[in-house]
Formats: structure tokens, C-alpha cells, sequence
């Protein structure tokens, strides 16, 4: 595992490995989230690029992606099961990496899709573990994201929405943690 302030891996996931991140929220992920967090064991459905599980091997051991997009040629070191998120197959098999620390949705972006996608990895995440989701700030290109982030977060004490970024219109990363 290397070492590299929050900054530069923020920097280095979307610049040169691929993450459809916006750095700044990235950056506030890593340095106020995964760092004091120090998971140990990652999960990530729609890993696209790989550039989300790059990050994450640079503070976790065991990294783990379901994706059905063809990722490129970066380097990451994660294990990746190729194929529907919404199969029993891809389901067993990160449950057999369970329990999870930290569990990254940026999948099935559909009404269905992210619900679908939650339900059938969030009781993965071990009590105490978070629940990253990507594009809960995104209402032009996500809104069945969002309208699942407000819902969901909604009265909960244990939510927080990362949503800053001076490069453009934010993202947002949604943080759920799991009690």
C-alpha cells in the first residue's frame, strides 16, 4: 500500500486513473471519512475506470469491485467481479468478503437500480461501517440518485452529503453510516 497525502490521491484517482469524481468532494471523503475510518475491507459496485478503487487501495488492503463496464487498462490492485450488480452471483460474492467496512454505490443510477443495488449490499457493511453513494447532488444527470439520497437521509442523524466543488457543479457523495 502506498502512501499519499489526501490530496494528491484525490488528484492522482480522477487525473490519472479515471474516477468521474469531482476532487474537491473526493478529497474531503478521503481526509474527513476514509482516512479516520481506516478501513480495512472495501467494496465498490460500478467501478467504470477503476479509479475509485485505485483511491481506495491506497488506504484499504482488501478492496473489492462489481462493475459491467469494461475498465481500463489502470492498475488498482483490487479484485473485480465482472457482471451485473443486480445478480445473486456478484451479491454472493462480495458476501463472501463480508463484513465490510465501507461500501461505495456508484452503479445503476436508475430509481431501481440504486435501490436495488442498496438493498442488496448495505447489510454487507458491519455495524459501525459506512455507506458511500455517489451523485447524491447531481440532479441534472442523477435525479433518481438524489431523490433516493433525500429519502433515505432524510430525519437521520447519521447521514452527511459531501457536496463542494469549485471544479463545477457538485456531485455529491453521500455518507451513510450504518448503526
Amino acid at each position: 500500500m502506498s502512501f499519499f497525502p489526501e490530496g494528491d490521491v484525490a488528484w492522482a484517482a480522477v487525473n490519472r486513473h479515471g474516477a468521474m469524481q469531482s476532487v474537491s468532494e473526493l478529497r474531503i471523503a478521503l481526509a474527513e471519512v476514509i482516512m479516520p475510518a481506516a478501513p480495512q475491507v472495501i467494496g465498490e459496485i460500478g467501478c467504470a475506470m477503476g479509479g475509485m478503487l485505485w483511491a481506495f487501495r491506497q488506504f484499504a488492503p482488501h478492496v473489492y469491485g462489481i462493475t459491467d463496464h469494461e475498465q481500463g487498462t489502470h492498475t488498482h490492485g483490487a479484485e473485480v467481479w465482472w457482471g451485473d450488480s443486480h445478480s445473486a452471483g456478484a451479491r454472493d460474492w462480495l458476501a463472501s468478503h463480508a463484513p465490510l467496512d465501507l461500501l461505495h454505490i456508484d452503479g445503476d443510477h436508475s430509481a431501481m437500480g440504486i435501490a436495488l443495488d442498496w438493498a442488496a449490499y448495505s447489510p454487507l457493511v458491519r455495524p459501525g461501517g459506512l455507506v458511500m453513494v455517489h451523485d447524491v447532488a447531481n440532479p441534472r444527470d442523477c435525479p433518481a440518485v438524489v431523490e433516493f439520497w433525500a429519502k433515505l437521509s432524510a430525519g437521520q442523524g447519521n447521514c452527511r452529503t459531501i457536496a463542494e466543488s469549485p471544479e463545477g457543479d457538485p456531485l455529491g457523495i453521500g455518507i451513510f453510516e450504518v448503526v
